[in-house]
Order: C-alpha cells, then structure tokens, then sequence
C-alpha cells in the first residue's frame, strides 16, 4: 500500500481499540458523483427555491449517512466510524456510530452549517462532540486498526471482487473500511487496498451504502 507523508503536528484520527471488529466508512467527493441522479432517486432530499449551497451537500450526503447511522449494524454496535468529506473541505469530518445527531432533511443542513461553522457538532442534550472536523486522509489513515482493509467501492465497472463473495469471505476479526465516493479526492486512491464491485449497473453512493450494510448484516447474522 502507497503512503504520503503527513504533517507531525496535524491531529491522528483514531478508532476506538475496545470496540470489536466492525465497519468504517469513507464517504469522499460524493457531490461528483450523486448531484446528478439526486432529483430521481432521492426526491425527500430535494429543496424548493431560492437555491442554498448547502441544499446540494444535503442532496449528496443526506441518503448516505442516515442509510448507515440507522442500519441494523449500526444499532448492533459494528459501526466504528463515517468520515465525510465533500470536495469543498480540507480533510474529513468524523462522526462516531453510536453519536446521536439529528438526522433527516432538516437535521442534516444544520449540522453541515454547525460543522462549517465552528468545526463540532455536540450530541443532543450532552456536552460530548458528535461529529467534528479531525483530520486529512494520512492521519486518518494511520488511526484506523492495523488490521483493516481499505476497500474502494466500485458499481458498473466491470472490475474489483463481487462485493457480497468479498465480505463473506473477510476474516471476522478484520475491520473494514469501504471507501465510496471520488477515489482522487485528497488522494484516497492511493491507500486502497483492494477494489470490490457492488453491481454490474451504475449505482448510487446511498445504493451502493445499502448493499454494503445489508451484506455485512448477513454475515454477522444481524437482522
């Protein structure tokens, strides 16, 4: 796996070592890739005029991230993390999986606005931070377990291991970090591993995050 150096001083994200194997996700430059089918496939995340910038990053990452924060493997404890960053931002934004933020339309927009705003979001009704902006992708990449698998997402590619074939066949005590998204954004590309394809069709991102929960769930028998 390539590496880049990183900068001593920039913080290292780090996953929780007492959780047991489970699921990371990186959710990169999805705007590039999901704006455009946004209006047919998630209408419940569209907005009326006057336009807001925020409407678009809501339209790309509004799907994804409620698809995961609210799957069974989320609720069962699996999630260790989601990063997100939208293109528009230097480095990622992490939000713990058993972090409760508002989710939805509404809630999503707001914490977009507070993280851009003043770089946290705090859990409701708590002082413990939510979601906050960490850190680039050599940091982030140095914190996660040192036994994970970084895995690009690919659909309608005609290449990478069929995704359900790879996941049944991962080791159990491995943890997966599935990067979906822009490969080239912040230089991602360069610390995947491995490359799995979801579907012969072009997908989604939120499809594709739906096909990669439900797999996971069959194989750790969570319903």
């Amino acid at each position: 796996m390539a590496s880049a150096p990183r900068n001593d001083d920039e913080p290292t994200a780090e996953v929780d070592s007492q959780m047991p194997p489970g699921v990371v996700f990186l959710l990169t430059g999805l705007e590039l890739v999901e704006i455009a089918d946004s209006h047919a496939l998630e209408p419940e995340f569209e907005y009326d005029a006057p336009h807001d910038p925020f409407d678009d990053l809501l339209a790309a990452y509004g799907m994804p991230v409620n698809i995961i924060l609210e799957s069974p493997i989320n609720k069962a404890g699996r999630l260790q993390a989601v990063y997100v960053n939208s293109g528009s931002s230097n480095g990622y934004y992490e939000v713990k999986g058993h972090a409760k933020v508002p989710i939805g339309p509404k809630g999503f927009q707001q914490m977009w606005r507070e993280l851009h705003q003043s770089g946290g979001v705090l859990q409701q009704g708590t002082e413990a931070v939510a979601w906050h902006e960490n850190c680039g992708i050599p940091s982030l990449v140095e914190g996660l377990p040192a036994n994970s698998r970084k895995i690009g997402v690919l659909s309608g590619k005609g290449r990478g291991t069929d995704l359900d074939t790879y996941i049944l066949a991962a080791p159990s005590d491995q943890t997966l970090v599935f990067v979906v998204g822009e490969f080239a954004n912040e230089g991602i590309e360069n610390y995947i591993d491995e490359y799995v394809e979801v579907s012969g069709y072009s997908l989604a991102p939120s499809v594709c995050v739906g096909h990669i929960c439900c797999a996971l769930g069959k194989k750790w028998n969570i319903c």
